[in-house]
């Protein structure tokens, strides 16, 4: 049950993904790639399905076939790259290094048809306007010959566009997890068993899309869409049934012990930040925004940075509900630690 206080908020936030969802739609009976999908373009004018709506288990983007038999191997994933600026030309972006993961999340050092490392001057990278976020919604398919780990380019193009509703929904439903005790004075313990917690994210709110490439540096990619996944703590006032069966106490009555005593609210938020302390893309965090006054500075921030939310998660049939550890960003020395794994079954009163 989400409390009185964070009920306005989650309410709204219900509605919004229930209107956006009814705007959904797929191109006649074929599903291969998403559960919902049509045949589009990126802003850039690039021909890519793009998906609307991801399948409700692993993987939940489906991609084509590879083909790895032929001389000319032909291999769908996704890209990450090592992004730095030009210490010599600020503002300019440069590759120290591009790779390809495919489906199995095997890793490929991507290099030129000349052996050479690819990097920002590459045509395959410069066609694709690389580098930037652009890889964290869209899927490409690599053309090209392999030896062990590396991928000689022949073509590099984007197939499948992930949109930021469809990428942020993997969010939604309940989670279940524990919240360090508070102690007192901003400070809790350093255990984080005591509290059992069971959080229903119930909603998406439009956050600012994604930056080209660095937060407030660049601009927001205009396909960057992105969503703030907002729920609250369903057994804040009463017991309420996990998933495994068990009844937890309320959060409540563990008095001044409970995580969230110095909070207004149980509202918590996750979303993506990509590039959040460098400019690769591999710094890709999950972020949660902590219930109102919990911290006396609002803008106070969680960080999960082993998760398993990159674009290359979403295409893997092994990914698996996976822990988040969420921890203050900056400095979490007796700070509130909350973990938090999404669930099926549970919930309501017992």
């Amino acid at each position: 049950m989400i409390t009185s206080r964070a009920a306005p908020a989650l309410l709204a936030a219900a509605a919004f993904t229930l209107a956006s969802c009814s705007n959904n739609s797929s191109s006649g009976d074929d599903k291969s790639v998403c559960l919902e999908q049509s045949a589009g373009q990126t802003s850039d004018g690039d021909a890519v399905t793009v998906c609307q709506k991801i399948f409700a288990e692993a993987p939940f983007v489906r991609l084509p076939a590879d083909d790895t038999a032929s001389s000319t191997a032909t291999i769908n994933g996704a890209v990450e790259l090592d992004i730095h600026e030009d210490p010599d030309h600020p503002g300019v972006w440069i590759i120290p290094q591009a790779r390809f993961i495919d489906r199995n999340h095997k890793t490929y050092i991507l290099l030129n048809p000349d052996g050479t490392p690819a990097n920002q001057q590459s045509p395959a990278m410069a066609s694709n306007h690389l580098p930037s976020n652009r890889v964290h919604f869209l899927l490409y398919e690599a053309k090209g010959t392999v030896s062990g780990d590396q991928f000689k380019l022949q073509s590099l193009k984007p197939i499948v566009m992930v949109t930021g509703h469809a990428i942020d929904e993997r969010f939604l439903g309940a989670w279940e997890g524990t919240m360090s005790l508070y102690t007192g004075d901003h400070t809790w313990t350093p255990e984080e068993t005591n509290a059992k917690v069971r959080v229903e994210v119930t909603g998406l709110v439009p956050f600012t899309p994604i930056p080209q490439i660095s937060e407030t540096i660049t601009p927001p990619l205009a396909d960057g869409t992105r969503f703030k996944a907002a729920g609250g703590v369903a057994n804040m006032d009463t017991k309420v049934k996990l998933s495994t069966g068990e009844c937890i106490p309320s959060l409540k009555s563990l008095g001044s012990s409970n995580p969230l005593f110095e909070a207004k609210d149980t509202v918590l938020t996750l979303f993506r930040f990509p590039a959040m302390h460098s400019a690769d893309s591999k710094d890709f965090h999950v972020v949660l925004d902590y219930p109102r006054n919990l911290y006396e500075n609002p803008t106070t921030q969680a960080m999960a940075e082993d998760h398993n939310f990159r674009l290359a998660d979403y295409i893997s049939p092994a990914t698996a509900p996976k822990d988040l550890r969420f921890v203050l960003h900056g400095n979490p020395v007796q700070q509130i630690v909350i973990h938090l794994k999404p669930v099926t079954g549970g919930g309501g009163a017992c």
